[in-house]
């Protein structure tokens, strides 16, 4: 069981670090992919999390609900492209000011929190191609710090999902970190622009 219990925060770990380096170099080609299985995952979580509570048993009824819901999460992603994409943004906004300030509860935190994600938002529907790069770019860089940060021995994602705040402290006030991570970002960025132009170039 303890073998267990360490493999599977460690492969987490891993995956999401491995995640994390694609989507910096390669954020917006495969942008929509990441979309889509972002909705299949929240859809068959919903679904599954549904039957649980409505309908427990027989056990296949919740398995199916998680499946069915996971279907529609995946195509309602892929095909509400603009709709998923704004909610990226704004997502993606409001991680960035919590990356920043930490967890507060004042009224300022907040109307900050709520302005940063409907600007990043609407950046993502409007400057489609830039945004997707930024994005997938910084947040790619963060996730591969952070999950490189696991595998070698942090917190496990048990720990980071019940209280971000000390990952983010440590990132943030650790130079060659929160810096290293800057670096990486801005650098898959680069790539990502210079990669798209040259394919862009070629088709025309």
């Amino acid at each position: 069981m303890e073998t267990t219990d360490f493999a599977v925060p460690l492969l987490l770990s891993g995956l999401v670090a491995i995640w994390g380096i694609l989507d910096c170099f390669f954020g917006y080609r495969i942008f929509r992919y990441t979309i889509a299985a972002l909705g299949i995952i929240c859809g068959g979580l919903a679904g599954w999390l549904a039957g649980l509570h409505f309908i427990p048993d027989p056990h296949w009824i919740p398995v199916a609900l998680a499946a069915g819901a996971a279907v529609c999460g995946g195509i309602l992603a892929w095909t509400l492209f603009q709709f998923a994409l704004a909610l990226v943004g704004s997502l993606s906004g409001g991680f960035m000011v919590s990356s920043f300030f930490g967890r507060e509860d004042g009224f300022v935190y907040w109307i900050l929190l709520c302005a940063a994600a409907l600007i990043a938002a609407l950046l993502a529907i409007f400057l489609v191609r830039s945004m997707i790069v930024l994005t997938t770019a910084f947040t790619g860089a963060f996730r591969f710090v952070v999950g490189t940060g696991a595998v070698l021995g942090g917190a496990t994602f048990a720990d980071l999902a019940e209280d971000p705040t000390p990952w983010v402290e440590t990132i943030t006030e650790s130079p060659w970190i929160f810096y290293g991570m800057l670096v990486l970002g801005a650098l898959g960025a680069l790539f990502q622009l210079f990669t798209e132009r040259g394919r862009t170039g070629a088709r025309r």
